[in-house]
């Protein structure tokens, strides 16, 4: 298994590396999964996520976002991070 492994990460970076390597647009789409965030400074503060629902064993997928704080999970409206929201909108 190993040895497949390198074989491939090998494959992969001399294709990165080559300067003829083009990759078409929808290569580096990506679907967000997760948003860690941390609130207050440096040396201090206080962590929590967002996340969203795993495809199912089927392959759908739901649009359901979760927010994880310390023993809490509750729902989330991913909504009210659009381009167009505030932070302090929410938080």
């Amino acid at each position: 298994m190993l040895t497949y492994i390198c074989c491939v990460l090998d494959d992969d970076l001399t294709a990165a590396a080559s300067p003829d390597a083009t990759r078409p647009p929808e290569y580096y789409n990506y679907q967000l999964v997760g948003i860690l965030i941390h609130r207050g400074v440096a040396d201090s503060g206080h962590y929590y996520s967002f996340i969203r629902e795993r495809s199912l064993d089927d392959g759908t997928t739901t649009d359901r976002w979760f927010e994880f704080n310390d023993d809490l999970v509750t729902p989330f409206d991913i909504s009210v991070c659009s381009p167009g929201a505030r932070a302090s909108d929410r938080w």
